[in-house]
Order: structure tokens, then sequence, then C-alpha cells
């Protein structure tokens, strides 16, 4: 009995120790819960796989640019008939935002550019000696408009018309009047200055009540003997006019520096149209037909397009500038102009009323020219021989009333 109990206990401590059957069933358990594990780990990963939408398709040995790339719906296009939509159109800069400067007034007289619209101003005529011994004269360069006209025997005036007197402030030496002259200030309506004056003038004045200032037979507020005329050419064409005393003695003896309502000037401009005529490089005025008749000369100048006048052998000056007058237009007219029968110092009178025959002068060319005159308180009317109007080039003009005897000589 002993011995059986005793084999019992060894056998139960074979066991424990691991014999071979019991090592075998250890493994067999190992490898089934290994081989479950794997199967629950790739379970997992291919359940992962799905989810993200990634392809469990193993990679085979074709290269990338064997692989078809995946296949997508084309782009569906618009309807034919659907317009595109609308956009603004781009908003382009302005060209310049600054607005344009208003064109500048321009001269009633000249057609030249004015700072200030003086259209409504009543210009100055002023009467200068012009004899050998008196010239040259102070302050004609800055004149407009000049007029020549015999005003005894062989002598002739000028008459300068001033829209401004451009600085200067003494003209001179200023002379005695003739009506005539006085018509010429009246046709448009320009204050008359002059000093003294023929028996008609003053008659004219009188009748026609001429806005004037006399320098002899009036109050002689606004004149002085220049020193240096009187040094220079004695003392009877010495006399001068204050032009800075003129606005004052207007106002204070309430003469109309204004025009009338409705008045206009009687030129006209025009410096579009090509000139044409005959080659006037050079005009000679000849104021008679004898040896000792007066004689005014014009050189055309290319280069500025204007005339430079000369008288007494040379260029006709001025004491206040050094430089010569210039015009652009020549304005020559035959008219009846004659000595008085009874005036003992020659004086003469002019016809300038009804219709006469002329020349225009302007760059370079001459053409004939009509004039017509219907009272002695108007202007001239000048027209071309096939009634064309005589429109001037802007810039100053030179008038020469030649008698009938007188004419005009062109040189090429």
């Amino acid at each position: 009995m002993p011995t059986v109990n005793r084999e019992k206990k060894t056998g139960n401590r074979r066991a424990g120790r691991g014999g071979p059957g019991g090592r075998q069933t250890v493994w067999i358990v190992i490898c089934v819960v290994a081989a479950v594990a794997i199967a629950a780990v790739a379970l997992v990963m291919t359940l992962g796989s799905l989810k993200r939408g990634e392809d469990t398709t193993p990679p085979t040995g074709d290269t990338a640019e064997d692989t078809a790339p995946p296949v997508t719906e084309p782009p569906t296009e618009p309807p034919e008939d659907t317009a595109p939509p609308e956009t603004e159109p781009p908003t382009e800069p302005p060209e310049d935002t600054a607005s344009p400067e208003p064109p500048k007034p321009r001269s009633p007289l000249t057609n030249l550019e004015v700072e200030e619209d003086i259209s409504a101003r009543r210009p100055w005529a002023v009467m200068f000696d012009n004899i050998k011994g008196a010239a040259p004269q102070t302050g004609i360069t800055a004149a407009d408009m000049i007029f020549e006209i015999l005003a005894e025997g062989n002598i002739t005036r000028l008459m300068g018309i001033y829209e401004d007197f451009d600085g200067m402030e003494i003209l001179g030496g200023v002379r005695s009047s003739r009506e005539y002259f006085a018509e010429m200030a009246l046709g448009l309506d320009a204050i008359y200055i002059h000093a003294g004056g023929s028996p008609g003038a003053y008659t004219f004045f009188q009748k026609y009540k001429v806005d004037r200032i006399d320098g002899v037979n009036g109050s002689g507020e606004t004149f002085h003997r220049d020193a240096y005329r009187k040094s220079t050419f004695g003392t009877v064409h010495a006399l001068v006019v204050e032009t800075t005393e003129l606005a004052g003695y207007a106002e204070k003896y309430k003469l109309r520096t204004e025009h009338k309502e409705g008045y206009t000037a009687p030129f006209t401009f025009d410096d579009e149209t090509e000139r044409t005529g005959d080659r006037a490089v050079t005009v000679t005025a000849h104021f008679g037909s004898g040896k000792s008749a007066k004689t005014t000369g014009f050189t055309y100048d290319p280069e500025s397009g204007q005339y430079l006048v000369s008288q007494f052998g040379g260029f006709m000056g001025d004491t206040a500038v050094k430089d010569t007058v210039k015009v652009r237009n020549i304005i020559a007219l035959n008219a009846k102009i004659y000595v008085l029968n009874d005036d003992d110092k020659g004086r003469r009178e002019a016809e300038l009323t009804g219709t006469g025959t002329g020349k225009y002068m302007v760059d370079g060319v001459a053409r004939d020219i009509q004039w017509s005159r219907d009272s002695r308180t108007g202007f001239f009317t000048f027209t071309y021989t096939d009634g064309t109007p005589v429109a001037l080039g802007t810039g100053k003009t030179y008038f020469l009333l030649l008698p009938m005897s007188g004419t005009v000589e062109l040189g090429a």
C-alpha cells in the first residue's frame, strides 16, 4: 500500500514539469492564438483601407505610365444660347482732367491776341509831324494803324491809331489837324488828339461834335515840350502828349471812352486763304508825279512776314525805342486831294466819300482794290475788283491816301 501512493505522487510531478504530452499541447495553443491575431490584424487593415477609399489591389510590376488614369466625367459646356455674364467695361482714365483755357480776346483793329477784351473801348488817334527835320517821331512804333496823307504842299502828316500805348509814356511831336484826318478818326470812333488845326478842321469839329484833346487851343493839361525833342528837333516839333494822363483827362471832361452800343469795327481778317497777286517785295508810294513829291517805301521781310517802313532815305524809326516801324498790311488809295485855292499856306482838301481805286499789299503780293465811303462819319469799305470783300492779315496796317496823280511802284 505505501508503494502505490508513492508512484502517484511521482507521476504528478513529471506531468507538471512539462513532459512530452504537455509541451505538445502548449505549442498548439500558441500557434492557434498567433493565427487568430494575424487574421485579426489583416481584417482591421482591410477595413481601414476600404474606409479611406484606397485601392487594395496589390501593385504589379508595371510602371506608372502603364497605369490608366482614373476615368472622370468630361466638363459640362454651357448651352450655346446662354449669354455670358454682363460685366462693366473698364473705365479709362480721362486724358486731361484740367479744363482747357478759353481763347484770348483779339484786337478789333489788328486781330492780334490781347490780355483783355477791348472791343468796346474807343481807340485814340494822334496827329504826328512828318517833315524830315522832325523825324523820327516818338512812340510811332506802338500804333496799331498809321494814316499818311498830304497836309500842305508836298508835306505829309501821320495819324497813329492806338488801342493800347504799349508802355509809351509820351507821343510826339504832336501837330495840327486837317479835317480829313478828323474824318478818319471819326470813322473809327476814336478820340482825336492834335495841336491846333486848319480853319476847316475846327468847322468840322463843331459840326460833327468830335471828341478831341487839343494841345494848342485846349487846356494843355496832358501836353508838354519834351526836352530831348526840343534840343534835337526844335521847340515847334517838341510838343508831346502824356499818355498816362489821358484817362484822367477823358473822365474830367466827360469824353465818351466806350463805343456806342451796336458799334462794329470795319475790318475782317483772314490768315488761312493763300495770298495771290503781283509780286510786291518792295513797295514805293509816290504822293504826286513830280520829282519833289514825297515818297514812302516798304520792304518785305519774309522771316517776320512784315513790311519795314522807310522815308527820307532811311527806315522810319522811333526815338522811344531802337526799332523800325513794321506793318503787315499796306492799303494805298487814290482820291481827290488838292491844294485849296484861297489858302496862302498851301493847305489841302480831300474828298473821301464816293468810290475810288487803290492797291492792297500783304505777304509780299499786291492786288487792285476798290473803295467806297458813304458819309464823312463812316469808314471805307474795301473790295477786290471782282467784288469780293478784302480781309486783312492779322497785324498792323499802314494807309496811304494819295492824290489822283499819286502812284504805287512794285518791285520783286
